[in-house]
């Protein structure tokens, strides 16, 4: 398929009723997608993985949030669905093989990565699965030497991570020996100690960072705020906060919240010029779907919303999963 659509703001995806499984229907060809399955590594802290979804390829990056589903423009040519500026290509040996990925189009990710033997897992992915130990072996072991900003840089990456912020902690405090003089090092200790609701873990790595340097900025707010003897007085021109919190926090009066509803109902949340952008069937899972791109307008903002329909199902008779 070829979708070039100029996407603003991604709404929200809606299923309509429930799938029938599809294996006695005529299933959509995708099985050259096969060949471009795998994991290619563009840096030492960076690989892709790209997988088949369905029927849909996405292309995933080290610690990125969403995957790019990848839309076919040419021989082993692909642009991003919903970036389009961002286009991917698959290079070959002289026996055909898929040796190789191309990426353009987002300076994060600009370059060729390697394809990776199955099995053999960088640093990185060791890392993101909670593997600490095998990603230390395997980076004492590598021929790719990290750099002290390299570790720090993979540590922040890792603590921004909600569910792999212990994972970030631990490798990063494995350094420590070899960087002892690295305030960078013991800020990523702490901070991710703050996130992780350790205080005294945090204390205890801000302390170290300010006596390797006790003016840096980041260790003398992070000193006030966990209320450490050697934390300094707030400069006089600090910023302060311009209203009252106590005021800020009082229990509205019956004014304050009939203003607030006459504000509300002047809103004009009416959905306007909606839009079918794009539709086509896909398989997802062995299921089959009419999938519809619509857009709309609110206040004048254009939003985007994706809608899966299963073949089959009836309307004003289906339930709806956002």
């Amino acid at each position: 398929m070829q979708t070039i659509l100029k996407i603003g703001i991604l709404g929200l995806t809606i299923i309509l009723g429930s799938c029938k499984n599809s294996t006695n229907s005529k299933l959509i060809e995708t099985d050259n997608y096969s060949e471009y399955i795998g994991r290619y590594s563009l840096k030492k802290d960076l690989v892709f993985e790209v997988k088949k979804e369905g029927e849909l390829l996405t292309l995933l990056p080290s610690f990125w949030g969403t995957a790019q589903i990848l839309d076919s423009i040419g021989t082993d040519k692909f642009t991003s669905l919903l970036h389009p500026r961002m286009q991917f290509e698959f290079k070959r040996d002289s026996t055909g093989k898929i040796i190789s990925l191309t990426s353009t189009g987002n300076n994060e990710i600009n370059g060729t990565a390697l394809r990776l033997i199955n099995n053999e897992y960088e640093v990185v992915e060791l890392l993101m699965s909670g593997k600490i130990n095998q990603a230390l072996i395997r980076l004492e072991n590598s021929s790719k030497d990290f750099s002290e900003e390299q570790i720090v840089n993979l540590g922040f990456a890792l603590i921004k991570i909600p569910s792999k912020v212990h994972n970030g902690i631990s490798f990063v405090s494995a350094f420590e020996s070899k960087y002892p003089n690295s305030i960078d090092l013991q800020h990523i200790i702490g901070l991710g100690s703050l996130i992780a609701n350790k205080r005294e873990d945090a204390l205890n790595a801000f302390e170290k960072a300010h006596l390797i340097d006790p003016e840096k900025s980041l260790t003398k707010s992070s000193l006030r705020l966990l209320k450490s003897p050697n934390a300094s007085p707030a400069p006089a021109d600090s910023w302060k906060i311009p209203f009252d919190l106590d005021k800020l926090f009082q229990t509205p009066s019956q004014e304050e919240i009939k203003n607030v509803w006459k504000d509300w109902k002047s809103r004009d949340l009416s959905l306007k010029q909606a839009k079918i952008e794009h539709k086509e069937n896909v398989e997802l899972n062995n299921c089959r779907y009419e999938i519809r791109i619509i857009s709309h307008t609110v206040q004048g903002s254009k939003h985007y919303g994706a809608v899966l329909i299963p073949e089959g199902a009836k309307l004003k008779d289906s339930p709806i999963i956002v």
